[in-house]
């Protein structure tokens, strides 16, 4: 043991200039190290703005790209091959947007027609639904049943009583919002690309989300008040009635006004199209008087009000002019050749127009 005597500090260790120095240094490590945290932060939200205004953004000269995805292929060289393709500018960002939304396992190998100007994200859900090698065609207007006979002529189905039953079923409300009896109204027509050998399952299911799309394209919720306690079965079932009926797009707001005020006033709608779809008749075979009085719940000759249902799967130009009509008190209209109409707001007036023209065969409400 040292006999020196003991000397004691008057500064605490905690307070020590070591000590305090450290403080310091650390203080300004961390307000540098969260100034920097903020920085990257606001890049990476940046970052990601960007990427997907890209990714929005329609990419490329009007064109049709023939593209060939091989099993397998890694997203890298996936990108790699758009880029040459001319598909895409940045393959880099493309990756980037791919992991960003956790859609690089989605991508199906095939082959493609990529029809250019398309944004990436367009691309990629193209890219994601599966390659095709061939169309079909749906005309507008056209019922279920020759949907069926279609699909069976061109070979998708096997018996047109396999595309009947599936129609026929009901659609969950988890497809279109609302349960619905039956697929007829809600094929919607166009011209679809498919992969050789697709299921009439997975047909269906592109037709009816198509149609989800394009009802929505139709603006329903502003839509006109004479249509707005409509339900979704009953747009679509006036729809295809204007379908049915209408020779020219640009009369469908007029025949939709002629509708929605008959049924405003309480009128029978006296359509000769719901004649037709009841009787099962050619469209190009005249209805006879006593057509007219056949008691069938679509014939709205006898019945009051929207038959139960579609009576065709309507364009959009039909859904559209439901959900606005032209705006007018119009209550008749008697075809007149050559693909027109003569619209009338009273009974008096339409019987002039007939007599005036006298066509036996004419379709009017």
């Amino acid at each position: 043991m040292s006999d020196a005597p003991e000397t004691t500090s008057t500064e605490s260790p905690d307070n020590s200039p070591v000590v305090r120095a450290r403080r310091h240094w650390l203080r300004r490590a961390l307000t540098i190290l969260f100034a920097l945290l903020f920085v990257l932060a606001g890049a990476v939200a940046g970052s990601y703005v960007w990427i997907e205004d890209w990714a929005k953004a329609p990419f490329g000269q009007k064109a049709s790209v023939n593209l060939t995805l091989a099993r397998g292929m890694h997203t890298r060289a996936i990108g790699a091959q758009l880029k040459q393709a001319g598909l895409i500018d940045n393959d880099l960002l493309f990756l980037a947007w791919l992991r960003i939304h956790k859609l690089h396992s989605k991508i199906q190998a095939g082959r493609y027609a990529i029809a250019t100007p398309i944004s990436p994200a367009d691309l990629l859900a193209r890219l994601s639904h599966g390659a095709f090698e061939r169309t079909l065609t749906i005309p507008e207007g056209w019922t279920v049943a020759q949907i069926g006979h279609r699909l069976k002529e061109q070979g998708w189905i096997a018996d047109e009583r396999i595309w009947a039953d599936l129609a026929s079923q009901p659609i969950p409300a988890s497809v279109l919002g609302v349960e619905l009896p039956r697929a007829e109204g809600f094929c919607f027509p166009e011209t679809y690309q498919l992969e050789d050998g697709s299921r009439p399952e997975s047909i269906l299911a592109r037709m009816l989300d198509r149609f989800r799309r394009q009802w929505q394209a139709s603006r329903p919720d502003q839509r006109d008040p004479r249509a707005r306690d409509l339900t979704l079965l009953q747009a679509v079932t006036l729809a295809s009635m204007i379908e049915r009926e209408a020779r020219v797009p640009d009369e469908m707001p007029l025949m939709a006004s002629v509708y929605l005020n008959r049924m405003h006033k309480g009128m029978r709608l006296q359509c000769d199209a719901t004649v037709y779809y009841a009787l099962n008749k050619n469209w190009d075979e005249p209805l006879r008087h006593a057509d007219l009085e056949v008691d069938h719940p679509y014939n709205t000759y006898k019945r009051m009000g929207l038959p139960p249902g579609p009576i065709s799967n309507p364009s959009q130009s039909a859904l559209e002019a439901v959900l606005h009509p032209a705006a007018n008190d119009f209550l008749f209209y008697f075809y007149a050749g050559d693909k027109r109409h003569i619209f009338s707001r009273t009974f008096a007036e339409h019987q002039a127009v007939i007599r005036a023209h006298r066509t036996p065969a004419a379709h009017h409400p």
